[in-house]
């Protein structure tokens, strides 16, 4: 299910419904709302905090190019935009590959596969 996710990711399809679809097909249906929910708190949460941290971020970074001789240019400082992104991206990817063992354990305790309810939802 991950692999063809992250197959589907590489072409373009959005993220969050990968992630959905996972935890539709991971969890029993008698606790999947409240799982659904939580995620989409911690979603709104991490949104929230993202928007609420990057014009501080943004100044320091302009803050510490001046002094570093690089003037106003916009390059250097989405560089280092992207590259944060792209190192936390990889670390979540090595953490959860250093935790397969905790990972799989939950995806084996969440119970059967009902991945015929996903056709279900859809249809109602």
């Amino acid at each position: 299910g991950l692999y063809l996710g992250a197959l589907f990711l590489g072409v373009g399809v959005n993220l969050w419904t990968v992630v959905l679809a996972h935890l539709v097909n991971s969890f029993d249906r008698s606790i999947r709302s409240e799982v659904l929910s939580g995620f989409a708190v911690q979603m709104t949460c991490l949104q929230l905090l993202g928007k609420g941290l990057f014009p501080p971020f943004d100044w320091t970074l302009r803050k510490l190019l001046n002094s570093l001789g690089k003037g106003s240019r916009t390059l250097p400082r989405y560089r280092l935009h992207m590259g944060l992104c792209t190192f936390f991206c990889f670390f979540g990817t090595f953490a959860l590959v250093l935790d397969r063992k905790n990972v799989r354990d939950s995806q084996a305790a969440a119970g059967p596969n009902y991945s015929n309810d996903v056709l279900n939802i859809t249809v109602n």
